[in-house]
């Protein structure tokens, strides 16, 4: 089973994917993680990889997409069911995924209204050291302000404030959503890689995305 994330931040596909990691066995595929992982390898890829960090580059699209489908590939090969989280986030980085010979059963879109994305983010508070998330109403505290586990302060994050997630929410509605109009096209024409888009209401709890999702795959 190869299935696709797709959502705004704070949707919950994150979360989601580490559930199907950790409950079911999926490998849980994220550039951003796959990116950090390559750099300390310190192979060919990876040094192109820094020579775009160095010149204050953003990595290419096509380096990502090298390094993801690297990882898609040694999953193939050892019959692991895979969840990309997060991949494509754009209409160019979907013609990676289409022109690829890998197939993908499920694209799931985590549809989440701005409002409770801002609520979710801007409410989260960190411990820095060992990465313990909060949040001010859904997961808060022992004591307000304070880490469980050390007492020490926890932050707030400057990605977390509302300036930076408007415009990170204003990025993916202009770059991101126009994916669900070409996926649905080309389903509708038995193009592409993708087989399937499922849209899931991402303004539910945790558990109840969770429980579809795992209705939908086949794991409960």
């Amino acid at each position: 089973m190869k299935i696709i994330f797709l959502g705004a931040p704070g949707s919950g596909k994150g979360t989601q994917g580490e559930k199907l990691a950790n409950q079911y066995g999926y490998q849980q595929l994220t550039a951003s993680s796959l990116l950090r992982q390559t750099l300390q390898s310190g192979d060919d890829l990876a040094k192109q990889i820094q020579t775009d960090m160095d010149a204050g580059r953003l990595v290419s699209d096509a380096l990502v997409w090298q390094v993801l489908s690297k990882e898609i590939l040694r999953c193939e090969r050892a019959s692991q069911d895979v969840v990309l989280d997060g991949f494509p986030r754009s209409l160019a980085q979907l013609d990676f995924v289409n022109s690829a010979s890998q197939q993908y059963d499920y694209l799931f879109y985590f549809d989440v209204s701005d409002h409770v994305v801002a609520q979710r983010i801007c409410g989260r508070r960190v411990h820095l050291a060992s990465g313990r998330v909060y949040h001010e109403t859904y997961a808060p505290p022992k004591v307000p302000g304070h880490d469980d586990v050390t007492g020490e302060p926890l932050v707030h994050r400057p990605d977390d404030r509302i300036d930076v997630v408007s415009k990170r929410l204003a990025t993916y509605h202009e770059k991101t959503m126009p994916i669900l109009d070409v996926v649905r096209e080309n389903i509708s024409q038995g193009r592409g890689a993708i087989k399937s888009l499922v849209t899931l209401d991402a303004n539910r709890s945790i558990e109840a995305v969770g429980d579809e999702l795992a209705s939908i795959l086949g794991c409960a």
